[in-house]
């Protein structure tokens, strides 16, 4: 497998820089959306930033590096949502788990064409540590929310319900949003899904937070 070179050449400190990084994204993405993943070059990007390839690769080694940013970057805005709201003690257990995965289902529709376009680059990111950090502390969270609410499962119960959770909820996001486009259909499906996590997770509540909820 091709290993990812995924750290830029240069770390962005200064306020210009920060900014030049944030503009070969979007660039990157314009030519993602606008040609695909098969035409996605580096020498596309420079031209749609209006710089040369040589300013370009002076932050980033090769596209796949700026493929995999724009990736890292989605997954920790929507690990964000998720750690927020499962943290979000203001709300009862059950409308964090509701508005948990309504969140994801949206954020994987807004991230469809983008997501479709990486994979045709043949990219390979779910190997990478940045990948298995953010899922890991996603994973992690979910168990914390999974104690609070089954607080008689035990460990071994609760990492099985973790599993189940993401990758049911993870699997039917991205296989949906590859074939449906509407936002009132995808509400649909994110309400379908967290009826059938809820039903689940009931069951194997022994009278806790979550039956009461």
């Amino acid at each position: 497998m091709k290993r990812i070179r995924t750290s830029p050449r240069k770390t962005p400190v200064q306020k210009r820089s920060k900014q030049m990084v944030d503009d070969i994204l979007s660039g990157a993405i314009r030519v993602l959306k606008r040609q695909g993943g098969r035409h996605f070059t580096t020498v596309h990007v420079a031209e749609a930033v209006g710089i040369s390839v040589g300013s370009l690769y002076q932050y980033f080694p090769n596209k796949d590096a700026i493929l995999f940013e724009i990736q890292r970057l989605e997954w920790t805005e929507t690990s964000r949502s998720t750690l927020d709201t499962l943290a979000d003690m203001k709300m009862p257990p059950l409308d964090r788990l509701k508005r948990m995965i309504v969140q994801f289902f949206k954020s994987e529709l807004e991230e469809a064409d983008l997501r479709k376009a990486i994979a045709e680059t043949g990219l390979v990111v779910e190997d990478t540590d940045d990948f298995r950090a953010i899922a890991d502390r996603v994973f992690l969270a979910m168990l914390g929310f999974l104690e609070e609410i089954l607080p008689h499962a035990s460990h071994a119960q609760r990492r099985f319900l973790a599993q189940f959770l993401s990758l049911t909820v993870r699997s039917l996001a991205e296989k949906l949003t590859t074939q449906v486009h509407s936002p009132a259909e995808i509400q649909r499906w994110a309400q379908a899904c967290t009826k059938m996590v809820v039903a689940f997770l009931r069951e194997s509540s022994s009278g806790g937070p979550l039956m009461k909820a």
